[in-house]
């Protein structure tokens, strides 16, 4: 059924990730990411949470679902900068060509990031037996000190 679910939204899919990848969540700026998830979240009325240790840095912990049983997908908002010069095409520009979507981020990790968002959609248009958990961090490409181990630190990621 999820697979199916992705294929009927795979123009979707394709939308969501060219305007993510038009970005530049270059170390720092990955509050730009995280307004396109919160609108997301928000417009399908997904229970979420934003911590941020610094502004510009948000974590986003988002939830589907009820139960004893849980998942959670952990994804990152920020890439390594681009050198232009190295791309034939441009890096923030989302690109289709012989079946393959090229772009910054496109593998670490936004087209990743896109999947979670679509999995809490789907989930949360098919009650899912537990809780399914979408973990959108910011600065994973430079320590996580803002991400993933502020996470941590202060004991904000749910028990999974």
């Amino acid at each position: 059924m999820f697979e199916k679910f992705l294929l009927e939204n795979k123009d979707k899919y394709f939308n969501i990730l060219s305007e993510i990848i038009s970005k530049k969540s270059i170390l720092g700026d990955e509050n730009l990411v995280g307004d396109v998830i919160i609108n997301f979240l928000n417009n399908l009325d997904i229970e979420h949470e934003v911590h941020a240790k610094i502004k510009g840095r948000p974590n986003i912990i988002a939830k589907v679902g009820s139960g004893s049983k849980s998942v959670g997908f952990f994804t990152h908002m920020d890439v390594v900068p681009a050198i232009e010069d190295n791309w034939i095409t441009n890096p923030f520009e989302a690109v289709r060509k012989n079946g393959f979507i090229f772009g910054r981020g496109v593998s670490d990790d936004k087209g990743h990031l896109v999947t979670v968002m679509l999995t809490l959609e789907y989930f949360k248009k098919n009650n899912p037996d537990g809780i399914i958990y979408g973990i959108f961090c910011s600065d994973e490409e430079s320590g996580s000190f803002f991400g993933l181990n502020y996470l941590l630190e202060n004991k904000l990621l749910p028990a999974i």
